[in-house]
């Protein structure tokens, strides 16, 4: 797997940040932007993945908490609670790691 990869969804959501601790804000909001659309793809797990194996597991739950705090700015919707932001990206990085 290359450190940028395009990934061509309808939504524009096209341009996976680089995988460098430096850009893990950046990161977040990528993921926070794919799972507020509702099409995770299997490149979201690839990055999850990909960053536990470089970094280890508290980088990947420092992004956790980063992407739930992306989702409340995406995601602001009336409708939509905390609870419900937080189950989204509990599964999303609970799903990471089954294979």
């Amino acid at each position: 797997m290359t450190d940028s990869i395009t990934n061509p969804t309808p939504d524009g959501l096209a341009n996976q940040p680089s995988l460098d601790l430096a850009n893990l804000a950046e990161i977040a909001r990528w993921l926070a932007e794919i799972l507020a659309s509702g099409i995770v793809g299997n490149m979201a797990y690839d990055v999850l993945k990909n960053l536990r194996s470089r970094y280890g597991a508290r980088r990947v739950d420092d992004l956790k908490a980063r992407v739930l705090d992306e989702m409340r700015r995406v995601k602001r919707k009336p409708g939509v609670s905390d609870a419900d932001l937080q189950l989204r990206v509990d599964r999303l990085f609970a799903d990471h790691d089954t294979p």
